[in-house]
């Protein structure tokens, strides 16, 4: 016998033992992670329907996403539980393994799903319920150092934030330093929801008047004057971003310009260029903002009327309701 190939058929024997054995530990830990139990609907639980938002082969988003609402507020600790779910290395190894199966050895074993499904349907979920009730917990989840979670988790808070949240402020300012750009666009804005009770992050937002990202810069300014109407820090930001480099960018330093001081001449180009944009909230967004012009705002009048004639209807009768104003003799109505 050939000892080489006697050791060589050992050495893989020992590497597939070792494999197999790895696989096992990874299910084992899948399986006991899932020990407590969930509440249900139609006999399936919070993960089940969690995995058929995203992950499933036949998914059907909007049955899963009434599934869960139709627990109610029982399956909210476990949705505060997938906002906080994070592969292990054990788990990596799983997926990376199951992916390397044969398709036959692969219906033997559970599909891998990964951290990253259940936290963003998650976050769907939530954005789409009352969830102001959790937010203390949600503010909790922030203070982990980990720019996946935080940027899941943020979505949620910076919607559903408001006033009466003062007590998150400091978890806040934290994450204003977080390498997520969004995480650290919606801290920004989360803290000028909260207002006068966010004072204490004036400094830090004033310091990212500089960031290089002009959106953190946007949004910083707008909560800067949210939290304490310092027109003579917000004027200039507001200005120097009409030429920004992204028309988004651009359209709300002109809205919020004309919040705090009307200029026609500066803004009305930009916002008549939003009319023409692919983006439908920020042609919504332009019509509106150029009601308020009246007659100044003619020369917006052929992207309106193009808009008056489109196909979604909110943004139909927003561009009706500025042709009115604008050029009541010839609005839409009459054309």
């Amino acid at each position: 016998m050939n000892l080489n190939t006697t050791s060589s058929r050992m050495s893989k024997h020992s590497i597939i033992l070792v494999l197999a054995a790895i696989v096992i530990f990874a299910l084992l830990l899948m399986l006991l992670e899932g020990r407590q139990r969930q509440p249900t609907f139609q006999g399936k639980s919070v993960d089940y329907w969690l995995e058929q938002v995203f992950w499933a082969p036949n998914l059907n988003q909007t049955e899963a996403l009434q599934a869960i609402k139709g627990m109610g507020t029982n399956a909210y600790p476990f949705l505060v539980a997938a906002l906080k779910k994070k592969d292990t290395p054990v788990k990596m190894f799983y997926q990376w393994t199951y992916r390397k199966m044969p398709a036959n050895v692969q219906k033997r074993f559970p599909v891998p799903v990964p951290a990253s499904t259940y936290r963003e349907a998650a976050s769907l979920v939530l954005l789409n319920s009352n969830a102001k009730g959790i937010l203390p917990e949600l503010i909790e989840i922030l203070k982990i150092p980990d720019s996946s979670i935080r940027y899941s988790t943020m979505i949620v808070v910076s919607y559903h934030i408001g006033q009466e949240n003062v007590a998150a402020v400091p978890v806040l300012l934290e994450t204003l330093s977080d390498t997520n750009l969004t995480v650290r666009q919606r801290a920004a804005g989360s803290l000028g929801k909260i207002g006068p009770g966010a004072k204490a992050a004036i400094p830090r937002l004033k310091a990212m008047l500089t960031d290089k990202d002009e959106n953190v810069r946007l949004l910083s300014m707008k909560a800067i004057w949210q939290i304490s109407h310092e027109t003579n820090v917000c004027l200039p930001v507001m200005e120097q971003l009409l030429g920004g480099q992204k028309q988004y960018t651009r359209h709300w330093a002109a809205v919020y310009l004309n919040e705090v001081k009307p200029d026609a001449e500066k803004t009305i180009p930009i916002l008549i260029a939003s009319l023409e944009s692919s983006n439908i909230s920020l042609q919504m967004s332009a019509a509106n903002a150029l009601l308020r012009f009246g007659d100044q705002a003619k020369s917006a009048v052929p992207g309106l009327l193009k808009l008056s004639q489109g196909g979604d209807y909110s943004l139909r009768e927003a561009a009706k309701a500025a042709l009115n104003k604008i050029d009541p003799e010839n609005s839409a109505e009459k054309r």
